[in-house]
């Protein structure tokens, strides 16, 4: 009876041990980052890239460089190259400026639907670049945040893009969501800042708790034979 008794326990203890894994696992795998690192970019000869950030087969923004000349009286052409992402869909983007790596993308950001990244301008001989991603510079680069209206809610992911004026291009180095609603993510950011319900190892009294909750009916029952 005892070793009967004994392997009673080390079956419930294995099975208390199993269901806190089952549950730590279940909630583990709900927490990811789905990132994408494949690189594309524009140029001159071709001015426009629409893009799917979740995979899901739908547009969710386009990027383009739009080329406009002007001309006043006898002077000198002026030529202007707009560096743009707009979103489409119920998609938002971050209008702020280039976002530094780390920075926190939610629901705290200021949204909106496009967002102009800089503008070249070339007259005559002289060059200037506005924007808040050029600022006077011919180059900049950072993190575009967007956030993605999807049936469960709003999920939140940045994109790496670097301008480089001189060479008329736009390039998407890569981008990221978080596959969990409302969960922000940090720009650059590949894996989750989600923190999982249970540690990856179940605590002792995990197994304890279950364990004493199903090993007092085969007690009772083992008290009651004895006394009979």
């Amino acid at each position: 009876m005892a070793n009967k008794f004994k392997r009673s326990l080390a079956v419930l203890v294995a099975l208390a041990n199993g269901v806190a894994l089952m549950m730590n696992g279940t909630d583990q795998a709900s927490a990811a980052v789905l990132y994408v690192d494949t690189p594309s970019t524009l140029s001159g000869t071709k001015v426009s890239l629409d893009i799917d950030l979740n995979l899901d087969g739908l547009l969710d923004a386009f990027f383009a460089q739009t080329k406009t000349k002007s001309k006043s009286g006898s002077g000198p052409t002026t030529q202007t190259t707009t560096y743009s992402v707009e979103a489409l869909g119920d998609t938002l983007l971050t209008g702020s400026g280039a976002l530094l790596d780390g920075v926190l993308i939610g629901d705290t950001l200021d949204w909106g639907s496009s967002v102009t990244l800089g503008t070249s301008t070339k007259t005559g001989g002289t060059t200037s670049y506005t924007g808040d991603w050029l600022d006077g510079s011919s180059s900049g680069s950072g993190y575009l945040g967007f956030a993605l209206t999807l049936e469960d809610g709003l999920h939140y992911g940045w994109i790496e893009i670097a301008l480089d004026a001189t060479a008329d291009s736009t390039s998407i180095l890569g981008y990221a969501y978080e596959t969990i609603a409302g969960q922000s993510i940090l720009a650059g950011a590949t894996q989750s800042t989600a923190a999982p319900e249970l540690p990856a190892v179940p605590l002792p009294a995990t197994g304890l708790l279950l364990l004493g909750a199903l090993a007092v009916p085969l007690a009772l029952k083992r008290r009651r034979k004895t006394a009979a």
